[in-house]
């Protein structure tokens, strides 16, 4: 169904709210088969309609099991950071990289700035097959210039002539790939090797889905670390120049949201399969900012957050945890984010001890 927004008094449609029910054992079951379900729905839309549809994210979760008393609730409220992580910035590493990259381009190095692109582009993906092929598809794109720099062999013969032994058909090889993987990245041989059989059975739809997921999430450290050593050889920068530009991958993540842990009572299965009755939680002033402080290089932000349940019928909640989720830098994770949480209205308790911070 359409999400309803008022905006300026103008009633206007914004997006999609889908309602799924998924079987599991649990509620991290369950939400892994509502997100195939929504992503599913998605994927369908995206087709019929050739319009982009971002990656569909939580809102509510409820336990629907027939003839219980309590039921888990999850519920994930947005919610904008003052200040964010934040990644140290070396001025003279971006110089570095800035000169020559730019003194190849000057060159028609345009296969360069492509792979940037697609190391660029891995950063931005959250599902590991998107981000495997656009790491591999960099390292593609590497691979004639890693040829002609190194002297490795263009081709190779997939044909020879019977009689004589002559090729008669030649085809590229990826030796460039390989000679950046093993030789400049320093990975073993098996990674290489590994990688091109995952990519193949992805790009030609055979293989388990399972294995290929934890192969491809087993190597992408290592092919990731591979297309950036390969980009900065290609353009001549230093190899003592090397350490200061090797960062840890800093990926796009959910989050910045409050997440509550509930459960509640006074609902039935009926309730929710076939009357629809959907309690929740909503956000009073979901951008309030109490303290934003700063000491030894370390930012904590501390956000105030009045939350308000909204009831169908009799139904009560107890709340026994309040968390931020909030993407952080794996190098230091220069920002702390918590929130205290005043929660409303007499349908809903708190038990003692309930988490209130990140």
């Amino acid at each position: 169904m359409d999400r309803i927004v008022e905006v300026g008094g103008v009633r206007t449609e914004n997006g999609l709210v889908a309602i799924v029910g998924a079987p599991g054992n649990s509620s991290a079951e369950a939400l892994t088969a509502a997100e195939a379900a929504v992503n599913q729905v998605a994927e369908v839309l995206c087709l019929s309609t050739s319009v982009f549809i971002e990656t569909p994210s939580l809102e509510t979760c409820i336990e629907a099991t027939p003839d219980v008393e309590t039921r888990e609730m999850i519920q994930r409220i947005p919610y904008r950071m003052a200040s964010g992580p934040r990644r140290k910035f070396d001025v003279r590493a971006f110089d570095i990289v800035w000169r020559k990259l730019d003194a190849h381009l000057a060159k028609g190095g345009s296969r360069l700035h492509q792979a940037v692109g697609w190391h660029r582009k891995a950063l931005l993906e959250s599902n590991v097959f998107d981000q495997f092929m656009n790491v591999w598809t960099g390292l593609e794109v590497l691979n004639g210039p890693a040829k002609a720099k190194y002297g490795l062999p263009k081709e190779r013969p997939l044909r020879v002539c019977e009689d004589c032994g002559h090729p008669v058909e030649m085809i590229p090889t990826n030796d460039g790939i390989r000679y950046i993987v093993e030789h400049l990245a320093g990975a073993p041989a098996s990674v290489f090797r590994r990688a091109g059989r995952i990519r193949v059975e992805l790009v030609h739809g055979v293989g388990d889905l399972g294995s290929l997921a934890s192969g491809a999430g087993e190597l992408l450290p290592l092919l990731r670390r591979a297309l950036v050593v390969g980009i900065l050889d290609m353009i001549d920068v230093p190899r003592d120049q090397l350490p200061a530009l090797l960062r840890e991958p800093f990926m796009s993540g959910p989050g910045p949201y409050i997440e509550i842990l509930a459960s509640l009572t006074g609902l039935t299965t009926e309730d929710i399969l076939t009357k629809g009755l959907f309690p929740h939680f909503e956000s009073l002033e979901p951008e309030s900012l109490l303290r934003l402080s700063s000491e030894h290089g370390k930012t904590s932000e501390t956000h105030r957050a009045r939350l308000r349940f909204v009831g169908c019928g009799s139904a009560k909640a107890t709340v026994h945890s309040i968390r931020v989720v909030a993407p952080v830098d794996p190098e230091d994770g220069a920002v702390h984010t918590s929130v205290e949480v005043g929660l409303l209205d007499s349908g809903q308790r708190v038990d003692d001890g309930v988490s209130k911070g990140s």
